[in-house]
């Protein structure tokens, strides 16, 4: 009988034969496997791309062939990162930029996304605009913040045309994708991923929030003007000013306590001024 037909990766007779160890390399091929990926006697190395049509004979494709299972191979043999991209590492810690985020974003990337924004900021970042992230980032509810950031850095990466056939570390796709450009014209979904990343706020020009000496951007593409600055959210902007002058001072009288040695008075110096 036909191995494609009845069994085109005979993996299951090296296992019967004793075999401890067996590498599999799917072309996948029309057929049937009969063999369990998931037996840890078995490494498989599969295309993470369409290899081209069977009786098409090009040396270009050849070419690109063999370097993509050169990277297949090194992802499967080496437990490389990524999922379009090989990357060396996980990129622990990526997901710390998260809580970092400003409000305005927060609430202006909802907004592309017509999610509702009736909550908390913080609540609406991680309750309602991470999971649809997840969704549409095709991840699970099992995968990490960490796995959600580097699935928007590769995504970023390939809208940048970032070469996908290289080793990386997270971080270096992670700069290239910042320092390159995506398509001006973008849906609401790259959008909201590169104002997350960081790549709309990088270079955009800034002002300093007074009392409290931190800047927010001015400008930010596809992000309302009216929601950057947080004086601008009021209706009354004396209503901002008595309330930041009052939770300064709140500040400046808890920290205090801390001026009896140098880090302490350099902490101060950080903080809130009136």
């Amino acid at each position: 009988v036909d191995g494609g037909v009845y069994d085109n990766c005979p993996v299951n007779m090296l296992l019967e034969r004793g075999c401890d160890r067996v590498i599999a390399v799917r072309t996948n091929a029309v057929g049937i496997t009969r063999y369990d990926e998931k037996d840890a006697r078995v490494t498989t190395i599969t295309p993470s791309e369409d290899l081209g049509a069977l009786m098409k004979f090009s040396p270009e494709t050849a070419r690109h062939n063999i370097e993509l299972g050169y990277y297949d191979g090194l992802r499967a043999l080496m437990h490389l990162g990524g999922r379009r991209y090989y990357l060396t590492d996980t990129g622990h810690g990526l997901s710390a930029r998260l809580y970092g985020l400003p409000d305005g974003l927060i609430l202006s990337c909802a907004r592309s996304l017509r999610i509702s924004s009736r909550i908390h900021p913080r609540r609406l970042l991680f309750e309602r605009l991470l999971p649809v992230l997840f969704d549409e980032l095709d991840l699970t509810r099992s995968d990490s913040y960490d796995e959600l950031v580097l699935a928007m850095i590769e995504n970023r990466a390939e809208r940048c045309g970032i070469p996908r056939l290289s080793l990386y570390t997270a971080r270096e796709l992670f700069a290239l994708g910042l320092a390159a450009h995506p398509p001006a014209r973008q849906k609401a979904l790259p959008r909201v991923i590169d104002a997350i990343l960081g790549g709309a706020i990088l270079g955009a020009p800034t002002k300093t929030i007074p009392y409290f000496n931190f800047e927010v951007p001015t400008v930010l593409e596809g992000v309302d003007t009216g929601i950057l600055d947080p004086r601008d959210t009021y209706a009354d902007p004396t209503e901002w000013e008595t309330k930041a002058k009052d939770l300064a001072g709140r500040f400046i009288k808890n920290f205090a306590k801390y001026e009896g040695n140098e880090a302490g008075k350099a902490l101060v110096a950080a903080g809130p001024q009136l």
